[in-house]
């Protein structure tokens, strides 16, 4: 049985840190939540159908789509990551299967 389904993901770029000294390095970092959806086959007015949360690997890619890491959520779909400031690109590793509850 084969089900589309979306991957959301609500990516929040935001400093970790404030400056406090120059000579301090700026903390930087991703914060991510990763859901799927939707999970009710129609959907309806006023009723709910929230899109579950979604343990996931991902890979960070610098602007040269060089890897710079991969990482997982936690099975909440949630993961912060710590990297310097700059652009990035998330890319999501497609699942062989995805389990669901």
């Amino acid at each position: 049985m084969s089900k589309k389904f979306l991957l959301l993901f609500v990516l929040i770029l935001s400093a970790c840190g404030q400056r406090r000294n120059p000579s301090e390095p700026l903390m930087s970092g991703i914060e991510v939540q990763v859901f799927v959806g939707p999970m009710c086959p129609v959907m309806q007015v006023r009723v709910e159908c929230p899109d579950l949360p979604y343990q996931a690997t991902l890979t960070v890619l610098n602007t040269s789509r060089k890897e710079v890491l991969k990482f997982e959520t936690e099975e909440d779909g949630r993961y912060i990551v710590s990297l310097p400031p700059g652009d990035y690109i998330l890319r999501p590793e497609n699942p062989q299967e995805m389990q669901l509850p």
